[in-house]
């Protein structure tokens, strides 16, 4: 594709992609407070005592977990449009990038809402027969069923997690992310794998501010690759030295007074005329001194 048809492309679905990450982090933000709030009422971690509260718990557990999900899932969006404007200013983004993009949102979201669903039901499965055990709900918690959708779950987010990494350090290097951003989207992508607390707040706060250079509200104005089509990448630390010296040169040289010339050296005595200088006349003196 030329510069033209990036730009063409990147205007006629940029707002598209906007709407879309915005919903997406505004969903998994909302989703995740909301479940929060409920777990949080629980007073102990005990595995029977867990299952009996998920059971009494089960009408509003479920909608949030399924806003987290539809979250997830909609992160396709903006993944998308980064790896296709990625992909025109930079061809050797690897292809894996794509696929991770495509998985990792549709896996993490659907294994989060059927994880639910079925720890849902194991727990109303526990509530309503047997003796309530300690022996019955590690039997039912260590089911197959259970275990591969968590496995889903997991796969998705080390997708997902993979694809913003991917994606987040080459829009960096061709200059379509501030070094800011970029960083930051790599840290997004860590944390989808080894997540830190409980409310997620970084991957909502890059995705809302991703959502603003879409729409090109950027604070100091969006990059200069977003406006020419082509890669423009940043100066690395050794070219802003320069260009910091370069400007000292210039701002220390530029007060518009001539340079002083320096003066003439002094011609030697009888110079051009070929006499030589006459000796130093402590020569002389040394010199009778040994004759006699």
């Amino acid at each position: 594709m030329s510069a033209a048809d990036t730009l063409a492309f990147e205007a006629r679905w940029r707002v598209r992609a906007a709407i879309v990450g915005g919903a997406a982090a505004l969903a998994t933000l909302g989703g995740q407070a909301w479940l929060i709030s409920i777990t949080q009422q629980s007073k102990t971690s005990e595995l029977t005592y867990q299952l009996l509260f998920y059971n009494s718990h089960r009408g509003s557990l479920l909608p949030a977990s399924i806003i987290i999900g539809i979250g997830l899932i909609l992160l396709i969006g903006p993944l998308l449009f980064m790896f296709r404007a990625t992909k025109a200013r930079r061809p050797q983004l690897p292809g894996i990038a794509l696929v991770t993009a495509w998985v990792g949102p549709i896996a993490a979201g659907i294994g989060q809402i059927v994880l639910q669903i079925v720890l849902l039901n194991k727990a109303h499965t526990f509530a309503t027969t047997g003796a309530q055990t300690y022996q019955q709900a590690k039997h039912l918690t260590d089911a197959g069923s259970l275990k591969a959708v968590q496995g889903l779950a997991l796969a998705g987010q080390l997708s997902l997690g993979f694809a913003f990494v991917l994606i987040s350090l080459n829009a960096m290097r061709v200059g379509l992310l501030t070094r800011f951003m970029g960083v930051l989207g790599i840290i997004v992508g860590v944390l989808f794998v080894i997540p830190l607390g409980t409310l997620q707040v970084v991957q909502p706060f890059w995705l809302l501010a991703l959502t603003a250079l879409f729409l090109g509200r950027w604070p100091n104005g969006v990059p200069p690759a977003w406006k020419t089509g082509e890669a423009e990448p940043w100066p690395s630390q050794q070219e802003l030295r320069e260009q910091r010296e370069q400007a000292k040169g210039a701002q220390g040289g530029g007060d518009g007074k001539p340079a002083p010339t320096p003066e003439p050296e002094p011609a030697a005595a009888g110079a051009g005329q070929g006499t030589e200088a006459p000796a130093h006349p402590s020569s002389k003196k040394r010199k009778r001194k040994r004759r006699r």
